[in-house]
């Protein structure tokens, strides 16, 4: 009995501490002026409004005016730096966001975005894929110089 209790205790502290750790794993999201949409390096696009914004990150628009394909890259659903980027650039919430995708993908009509683990993944990824889009938090001048950053009006 006392091992059963022992066993039950452990299972309810972890419960208790296991959102307060993997918080703490996961960085702050990070002020609004550091948050920014990025391109691949040399991308032509400078500037985008709202709109185009959310017709991109809602897989709506799937081509850049120049006619090449565009490859969006996300972070999971749960990161503070998507749910920072959804409800600051697209005003709306993730889960909003993720229902759009799951929609197209399962009515046929299109297909999600590519998820990615971290922020180092995310620049990586767009700084190296052609036609590529996602957003990240640029703390360094190092990091703004890795890939393009676009205007939002």
């Amino acid at each position: 009995m006392k091992g059963r209790t022992t066993s039950l205790l452990c299972w309810m502290l972890l419960f208790v501490l296991y959102p307060a750790l993997s918080a703490a794993s996961e960085p702050q999201a990070c002020s609004p002026e550091q948050l920014k949409v990025i391109t691949t390096p040399g991308s032509s696009i400078q500037t985008l409004s709202k709109q185009q914004l959310l017709t991109i990150f809602t897989m709506k628009r799937t081509f850049w005016s120049d006619g090449s394909p565009i490859h969006v890259f996300v972070l999971p659903s749960n990161s503070s730096l998507h749910q920072q980027f959804s409800e600051q650039y697209l005003s709306m919430f993730p889960y909003q966001l993720s229902r759009i995708w799951y929609r197209q993908v399962f009515s046929g009509a299109g297909q999600a975005p590519t998820r990615v683990k971290t922020g180092s993944d995310m620049l990586q990824k767009v700084a190296t894929t052609p036609g590529a889009i996602g957003y990240a938090c640029l703390t360094t001048p190092r990091m703004a110089e890795e890939v393009d950053h676009v205007t939002i009006d």
